[in-house]
């Protein structure tokens, strides 16, 4: 996907946005992504979701910021699914404020299917939703 916002007037670009998403034959997914906001934002975003059997996959997320030189935001972790319940835990780093200050976290999530969750979903983090991460 792409888009672009340009101002005849200025003869600049205002605005562009890109992304290119895969998924492979194992269900693994590899997403990348593109943001531009003149004088504003100038920022690729990288994820990827990984099987490496059939009950685990690992888990990244890397957003990087060519108008700070700096990264926003670094996601790792693991998931484990089976047939009644899946558990993510990831680990997450990332910029607190203008200042540069960053600030590191562990989140964990014990989902039992078919009554809810426990914690904070780390999906949320990868801006994902659950039929989304499913492939629903």
């Amino acid at each position: 996907t792409a888009g672009l916002q340009f101002d005849p007037e200025d003869e600049q670009l205002d605005v562009a946005l890109a992304g290119v998403s895969y998924r492979g034959k194992r269900n693994d997914r590899w997403q990348l992504g593109y943001r531009f906001r003149r004088d504003r934002v100038d920022q690729v975003d990288f994820r990827v979701s990984y099987p490496i059997t059939p009950e685990w996959k690992l888990l990244s997320r890397w957003n990087y910021s060519f108008r700070e030189d700096t990264t926003l935001e670094a996601i790792a972790g693991v998931e484990y699914e089976s047939c009644c319940w899946a558990l993510q835990v990831v680990g997450r780093r990332f910029v607190n404020d203008r200042g540069g200050s960053s600030r590191t976290g562990i989140f964990i999530e014990l989902h039992l299917k078919g009554l809810g969750s426990l914690g904070r979903s780390p999906y949320d983090l990868f801006g994902e939703s659950a039929a989304a991460r499913r492939g629903l």
